[in-house]
């Protein structure tokens, strides 16, 4: 009868200790998933110069852009953008990330082409979860060239639509 008790008294010990790695297991294993969701779960765009040619009357002309693309994974929407204190509404272009290999998965903005050598963009764009960030584009004009400076994202709280 002693060893009875012993041996169900072992396997509670057992059991016990059993159910004690199980949820230290499950734990270390919800916070390497969730920091791989966390890896995996980011937006930003990343903005460069471009030339295009545009037709007038016959003649070809270039005309210098931003190129700003999705470089993440998520799928974006662009709201709106402010050039230079001026807004610009998008009404929600879906903006594809570059991964997916879509055709188009850019949005371009024409750079000045008179006096002007700064230019400041905000981009204000919603992710697929419905989050509201904001990335600062600055291009400053260097030698008849474009210089162009993306900034990381940030978080918006809401902003409003005009």
């Amino acid at each position: 009868m002693d060893n009875i008790n012993t041996y169900n008294l072992w396997n509670l010990v057992i059991d016990f200790w059993i159910l004690i790695s199980a949820i230290v297991l499950w734990i270390f294993q919800y916070k390497i998933n969730k920091r791989l969701w966390d890896l995996d779960d980011v937006v930003e765009v990343y903005a460069t110069y471009g030339v295009g040619l545009i037709q007038k009357n016959w003649e070809n002309f270039s005309t210098p852009f931003i190129h700003i693309q999705n470089v993440w994974t998520r799928l974006i929407y662009f709201d709106k953008y402010i050039f230079n204190w001026k807004i610009y509404e998008l009404n929600s272009i879906v903006r594809p990330s570059v991964y997916s290999q879509a055709q188009n998965n850019y949005y371009c903005i024409d750079l000045p082409t008179n006096w002007e050598n700064h230019v400041s963009v905000e981009i204000y764009y919603t992710d697929i979860d419905k989050r509201k960030w904001k990335s600062k584009i600055v291009c400053n004009l260097e030698n008849s060239f474009w210089k162009i400076n993306t900034y990381p994202r940030e978080k918006v709280r809401d902003y409003i639509k005009n």
